[in-house]
């Protein structure tokens, strides 16, 4: 782990979609500009919601494949994380914006997420056990207060929490 809180991609456990969206979304809070934070927020949007990790998307050549939505500095943010495990120019960017501190109070937030392409290798993983993807009844897809939503995390799941509690007999 870095200094910034930024876990590098080093191990098979790092999420790196998440990472690099995670980034993206800090590059967005750092900025004052509405329309260029509104555009790194889709491009985090975009890396989550890949189907595949970011690694697979490095091309023979070394140059990245075309996703929608990410423009250069999106592009150069990955090859970076890609490259390093960080992202030295976010880290100066967020230290000059005078947001550190919200930055790194997202970042806590979003320290047990899971991007949709890891979510896809565990499903896809027989050799784990637990549920599988078959097993799921319902969607458990929930916006709040850190991407789109209007809801906090805490609003959010305490109705599931107050119907998951067994009730008396």
């Amino acid at each position: 782990m870095n200094h910034s809180g930024v876990v590098a991609p080093t191990s098979a456990a790092a999420d790196t979609n998440l990472i690099v969206a995670g980034l993206l979304r800090d590059l967005a809070i750092a900025q004052t500009s509405t329309q260029r934070a509104w555009g790194y927020k889709q491009a985090a949007n975009a890396i989550l919601g890949l189907d595949e990790p970011l690694e697979r998307l490095v091309q023979p050549d070394g140059t990245l494949a075309r996703i929608p939505r990410i423009g250069p500095s999106s592009t150069r943010v990955i090859q970076e994380v890609l490259a390093t495990g960080a992202s030295p120019v976010v880290e100066r960017v967020v230290d000059a914006s005078g947001r550190r501190d919200e930055v790194d109070r997202r970042r806590a937030l979003r320290a047990h997420f899971l991007s949709r392409a890891r979510v896809s290798a565990v499903n896809e993983d027989a050799s784990l056990r637990g549920p599988r993807l078959a097993d799921y009844r319902g969607d458990l897809q929930m916006h709040s207060t850190w991407s789109d939503g209007s809801q906090t995390l805490r609003r959010s799941s305490r109705p599931a929490a107050a119907a998951a509690t067994p009730g008396p007999p």
